[in-house]
């Protein structure tokens, strides 16, 4: 019975020894990401951890076509230190940047306020080459800064309004009568957005149409409670458009249309599972076309009445698995641009 102890404990030391090894845990299911092309360049937006241990969030645009070229601002959107807990969401559209920023002034104290800056305003550095001919490998670069990378300077226009419907959500989910909080952000006009937000159950549409006061010297407007989603989701998602319609689709690789009768609720479809299926990784909007495509390891689909996968080696499939799926962002531009 001593003996059988002895080689059972031996066992379980050399199973945590593989693990320690092997790094522990499996590495964790990388979270699908979204990109814009517009006017022949790709965005993507990113959280950076900066050497002072500050969390910013960081535009980066690439030249589609041509020698790969790449150029990187600083925004002017507020994280707090726990900014995992506040999933980044932004777009491009109506010519303008549009992000969420979150301040975490004191313990569960937020002022959440949504940036519209425009385009023609962000001061894009020289662009770079992101690596030599022949497609060898970018030299590493230095940790960035702010003095590194220039940062767009705030400026109280940028700001046009406080999400009040997310603060409330935030607090509900706080005092625990409603699940985690989900949400994303749809410009529908230069002066009008709307907001979703989950809490497990379903989701809830807001819309924001704001307007300039020269007597206040700030944007002013009021959020409307709009609509409703049969959804009950407990992780990140987006609200996209392609051509007339609308789909859900989440950070674990789902995607969901949206449709609704008259006078009804919105409901949402599954139309490709987050398990049992190739793994959606990449979103890009195609706002000169009106539409939406996800990309995986091997394939692409446009969202549509119709899902029709279909082949599609962007990168190498190392490469694919390996890098940032951000990085791949404009490969898979590149890519829908040759098939036009």
């Amino acid at each position: 019975m001593v003996k059988t102890s002895v080689v059972l404990a031996l066992l379980v030391v050399a199973v945590m020894a593989f693990a320690a090894v092997r790094g522990g845990d499996p590495a964790p299911r990388k979270k699908t990401v979204f990109g814009v092309m517009k006017d022949g360049q790709a965005y993507s937006c990113t959280v950076e951890v900066f050497p002072e241990g500050v969390p910013k969030v960081v535009l980066t645009r690439e030249a589609i076509s041509g020698e790969p070229r790449v150029s990187k601002l600083v925004m002017p959107c507020a994280l707090t230190d726990r900014f995992q807990e506040y999933p980044l969401r932004w777009r491009i559209a109506f010519d303008h940047f549009w992000g969420i920023s979150v301040n975490e002034f004191a313990p569960k104290q937020r002022a959440i306020t949504l940036i519209r800056v425009p385009l023609s305003e962000l001061p894009w550095p020289t662009d770079q080459p992101t690596r030599p001919r022949g497609g060898a490998s970018p030299p590493k670069e230095k940790a960035a800064t702010t003095k590194g990378l220039p940062l767009v300077q705030f400026d109280r226009r940028f700001e046009v309004g406080k999400v009040t419907p997310l603060v409330s959500a935030f607090l509900r989910a706080d005092l625990g009568t409603e699940g985690p909080v989900a949400f994303d952000l749809l410009p529908v006009a230069r002066d009008r957005c709307q907001l979703f937000i989950s809490s497990g159950k379903a989701i809830t549409g807001w819309e924001y149409a704001f307007q300039w006061s020269e007597e206040q010297g700030t944007y002013e407007g009021e959020w409307v409670k709009k609509e409703t989603i049969e959804a009950g989701l407990m992780t990140p998602f987006w609200v996209v458009t392609s051509g007339p319609m609308r789909f859900l689709a989440t950070e674990t690789g789902a995607l969901f249309s949206l449709t609704r009768s008259r006078g009804e609720a919105w409901t949402a479809r599954q139309v490709w599972p987050a398990e049992g299926r190739p793994r959606l990784d990449l979103l890009l909007l195609d706002l000169d076309r009106a539409r939406t495509f996800a990309f995986g390891e091997g394939f692409f689909l446009e969202l549509k009445e119709e899902i029709r996968p279909a082949e599609a080696e962007v990168v190498d499939p190392k490469r694919w698995a390996k890098e940032p799926l951000t990085s791949h962002v404009r490969e898979a531009a590149r890519f829908l641009t040759k098939k036009k």
